[in-house]
């Protein structure tokens, strides 16, 4: 070995060789050759991609509006390719994402109130029209819901049999939705188109609930609220029979 110089190892493949002191106080890194410096000062991949990322970062938070603008032409262009790619990817991710929304909502709860009530508000001043209909609407199936409640209870009371409770909710909307029907018990005309009050449309048990009868469709009628209060707890048997009565009278 020459004065001077001094052996090293290359980092990349081993190989002993020697260098001038010099060169060693400037090098970093010993490489034997120009193949093994290219070696050792290639970039890993993954800080490669962790360096990318940081640079694409730092460039979507410089140009948001661009980017903004550039999406919302692209998706107006291509709208039907964006919808179909939106829902085949929400086909596949259905259960991640319902998990992600029900998180962001649990954790913003307030937020997402506050956003619901303003929306909702802005709705009902835009279109007061629809809002009426819609509050009639719910203010009708909200009685209705009332009505079934109380009837099942008195029907658990007494140990009733119980049916279907659409069947049941469907007889009932129909009884409080309907124009114009004949009472099951005076025959006279009922319903929202009648004016008297006495002869509104409601629901009655042919067989009473006191007296064991089924809280079911089969042993519902539509009757006029004045037959309806003053039958009482009588059968229909037997109010067809008071009424015969009240006529010979």
């Amino acid at each position: 070995m020459k004065k001077g110089r001094k052996e090293v190892k290359c980092g990349i493949c081993g190989t002993v060789f020697e260098r001038t002191l010099s060169q060693l106080k400037r090098a970093k890194n010993n490489y034997c050759s120009s193949k093994c410096r290219f070696e050792g000062q290639k970039v890993p991949e993954e800080q490669k991609k962790e360096t990318n990322r940081r640079n694409n970062k730092k460039w979507k938070d410089i140009n948001k509006e661009k980017i903004k603008e550039y999406n919302a032409l692209y998706r107006k262009e291509n709208k039907e390719k964006v919808n179909k790619l939106c829902r085949a990817w929400y086909k596949e991710n259905r259960e991640r994402k319902l998990a992600e929304s029900k998180k962001r909502y649990q954790n913003n709860i307030e937020h997402y109130r506050e956003k619901g009530r303003e929306r909702q508000s802005k709705w009902v001043k835009d279109n007061p029209v629809k809002a009426l209909f819609q509050r009639q609407r719910h203010k009708k199936k909200a009685r209705i819901t009332t009505r079934l409640r109380q009837v099942r209870k008195v029907a658990e009371k007494y140990n009733c049999k119980i049916g279907d409770p659409e069947k049941l909710r469907e007889f009932y909307e129909k009884a409080l939705s309907i124009d114009c029907i004949y009472c099951y018990y005076c025959k006279d005309e009922c319903g929202n188109k009648v004016a008297r009050y006495k002869k509104d449309a409601t629901v009655d048990h042919k067989i009473p609930l006191s007296k064991g009868g089924d809280h079911a469709v089969d042993n519902l009628v539509i009757a006029c609220r004045d037959c309806n209060s003053v039958k009482n707890a009588k059968t229909d048997k037997e109010f067809f029979e008071f009424l015969d009565i009240i006529k010979q009278l």
